[in-house]
């Protein structure tokens, strides 16, 4: 790049040369971005903390992506020295003419670190303290406060999904930074598009939330006659949206990355209406009143795949929330036997099962919707029909044994806290983190949650690593067609069998924690709440 550019070592040359060389794309994910190849870039020549978050990134990055196993990719004592150097450096650090860009840029770049090292919860306190930021700006006009309505407020939006999505409620992002508060009869730009439906969904999830509480407690009319008003609000400019989404893409010349863009903004424009439309709902059933947006959801994503795949290959990690998590969404939500197994089948798929997408891992939500499914569909005629396996069928029948629990420091909550009354939304309220508990041991190893991502089993010689025997049963019951269940509502699955919602975490070395909500029927006035290790 510059040749004014100063390392403090070779291997700071290096992680540098990595990221511009390899890594903008890969960051960019699906859609094509410029923060990662010029904002970032042109803030690090003049800003040590942005330099130093910039080759802590690359460098774990590249550990990520390694295959060999080598002890640069699997020590990755270089990135953990920098990032030290980046915190230091944002603790010092004072801006002479006030502006917060650097600040909402770091924290972007530190959230994208703590992505890697499987941290979630630090990385959703990176996420909310960008958030908390954005909210206390000042809409006064300067170059700064451009650069964080055109580069920084879209990734804050996009961020929504894995904050939502995870337990988290950021701060709500200012009309005031919003392109846009209302949707014009014709978008100019896909770059337009895609920055309205990302609000749109920050604001759908965030009613959600709002929303679930009502749902299950004693009716009060007056507010949830508000919550209707909000409700078909939303519902409204999302019908906006598509309508203004449909005449810009008539009007496009079409490429194979702008399909691309496109079917995966129309999978979250399905999921978005599915997600505000059983916001009020307390029951599942709920959930089969919109089959033909979950198949569409499905046929997008798979588009996505096909057409990547014929131009280039998904990489193994994206910042960006893209098809894992609603594959894994509509294999859970959707009871219709065939579809759910296709969103399955896709996950499955050799483009999406080693794939990472910040915190989402296609390995993990392949067991725990495999392990969802079996148990909503137990005990019933699943007699099959086979079609081609992904992988030839294992002897054994489908099962995920559970093993009994430990008093391992897994267990995130305490037994009091896992008595949920029926009138509370079946959830738990996330873990606190502070500052405090954000530590970074600088030594190469990782203090809290996860530890998984740079110890993968190693392709050796080019020899391909043997399947986990949970994906290889999984990939059995997704090409299993079971012929005596019914593929209309409610598919042989009642209420009372259907998992209400699961939280997912904490990892462990070999698998993952999930808690599991049920409504059984039994009388009970608390929701049944089913802890269990999954095997990875």
């Amino acid at each position: 790049m510059s040749p004014t550019i100063e390392f403090e070592s070779a291997n700071g040359r290096r992680a540098f040369d990595y990221y511009h060389a390899r890594l903008i794309p890969i960051l960019g994910g699906i859609y094509t971005s410029e923060f990662w190849g010029e904002t970032v870039l042109q803030l690090s020549l003049t800003e040590p903390v942005v330099h130093h978050s910039l080759l802590s990134l690359s460098s774990f990055l590249e550990c990520e992506l390694a295959k060999d196993g080598t002890d640069h990719a699997r020590k990755p004592v270089f990135a953990f020295s920098e990032y030290g150097k980046a915190i230091n450096a944002m603790r010092n650090w004072r801006s002479d003419d006030g502006s917060m860009a650097v600040p909402l840029l770091v924290c972007v770049l530190f959230t994208c670190i703590e992505f890697l090292l499987d941290r979630s919860q630090v990385s959703q306190l990176h996420i909310c303290q960008g958030r908390k930021l954005l909210s206390q700006l000042e809409d006064v006009e300067s170059s700064a406060l451009d650069l964080v309505k055109r580069d920084l407020v879209p990734i804050y939006a996009r961020l929504s999904l894995a904050s939502f999505l995870f337990g988290t409620r950021p701060e709500a992002i200012p009309d005031t930074l919003r392109s846009s508060t209302a949707t014009p009869v014709e978008f100019k730009t896909l770059r337009d598009a895609k920055n309205r439906l990302y609000h749109l969904l920050d604001d759908a999830l965030r009613f959600t939330t709002q929303a679930k509480p009502a749902a299950y407690a004693t009716p009060n009319y007056l507010e949830v006659a508000a919550l209707e008003a909000v409700q078909q609000s939303l519902l409204n400019q999302l019908s906006d949206w598509n309508n203004s989404f449909t005449m810009l893409t008539t009007n496009l010349a079409q490429s194979t990355s702008l399909r691309i863009s496109q079917n995966l903004l129309q999978i979250y424009y399905h999921a978005a209406v599915i997600w505000i439309c059983t916001a009020l709902q307390p029951l599942q059933l709920a959930y089969d009143n919109h089959i033909a947006a979950f198949a569409s959801i499905i046929s997008l994503a798979s588009a996505v795949v096909n057409q990547t795949n014929a131009s280039k290959k998904l990489p193994e990690f994206s910042f960006e929330t893209e098809l894992i998590a609603p594959l894994y969404w509509t294999a859970t939500k959707c009871r219709h036997p065939t579809l759910r197994r296709a969103a399955l089948r896709l996950l499955l798929k050799d483009e999406l099962r080693n794939r990472k997408e910040n915190l989402w891992h296609a390995r993990e939500t392949i067991i725990i919707a495999s392990r969802i499914i079996e148990m909503e569909e137990q005990g019933l005629d699943t007699t099959v029909a086979e079609t081609k396996a992904a992988y030839e069928s294992p002897e054994q029948e489908f099962t995920l044994s559970t093993p009994t629990l430990s008093d391992s420091t897994s267990s995130q909550w305490s037994d009091n806290e896992l008595h949920v009354p029926l009138s509370k939304p079946p959830t738990l309220p996330p873990p606190a983190v502070t500052l405090d508990t954000a530590t970074v041991a600088f030594d190469g190893d990782v203090e809290g949650e996860g530890e998984a991502s740079f110890n993968r089993p190693v392709v050796q010689n080019g020899a391909a690593v043997p399947e986990h025997p949970r994906l290889k049963s999984a990939a059995h019951m997704a090409s299993s067609l079971p012929v005596h269940m019914s593929v209309s509502p409610p598919f042989d699955i009642p209420e009372t069998k259907r998992v209400k919602n699961t939280l997912i975490g904490p990892r462990e070395p070999g698998g993952i924690w999930i808690t599991v909500f049920r409504d059984l029927n039994t009388g009970q006035q608390n929701w049944d709440i089913t802890k269990e290790f999954l095997a990875v």
